[in-house]
């Protein structure tokens, strides 16, 4: 079967609706991240979305692990997503940055993917994890 498209059925534009959970932990769960940390993870994790062209819905970052709630395109590979957010957030931290601590991850992370119906209960759960780790919140 063959497809001849001229330029009445050609699709004007994509739509897609693709949310991932993320999470991954500082190296042996340490508590590595304080505020002064968990602020620069805040602004970089941000700019490095952007530099992706990752919609970076929510974040919530305690003092040994780190949530991310992200709108990918299909064009993303999520595997390379994550790597590359971790690999340059440790590395602006530890070669950049004058923190009391070098930032270290662990090598896995955890994806779980998020209906378009249910984000705005995932942005909720990400935003408030504050409040379900209260002796975890970066000091």
């Amino acid at each position: 079967m063959s497809w001849k498209l001229d330029r009445e059925h050609k699709p004007n534009h994509t739509s897609y609706a693709l949310y991932y959970h993320v999470v991954w932990a500082t190296k042996k769960r340490e508590a590595l991240i304080d505020r002064e940390v968990a602020g620069f993870l805040d602004r970089i994790l941000a700019a490095k979305c952007d530099e992706l062209e990752v919609r970076l819905i929510a974040q919530g970052i305690l003092c040994d692990h780190v949530h991310l709630l992200l709108s990918l395109r299909p064009m993303h590979y999520l595997p390379e997503v994550i790597n590359y957010l971790k690999g340059a957030a440790s590395h602006e931290a530890n070669h950049h940055c004058e923190f009391d601590n070098p930032l270290y991850w662990t090598r896995g992370y955890r994806i779980a993917t998020v209906s378009e119906s249910s984000l705005h209960a995932a942005k909720a759960y990400v935003r408030d994890q504050h409040k379900r780790h209260p002796g975890e919140v970066p000091r």
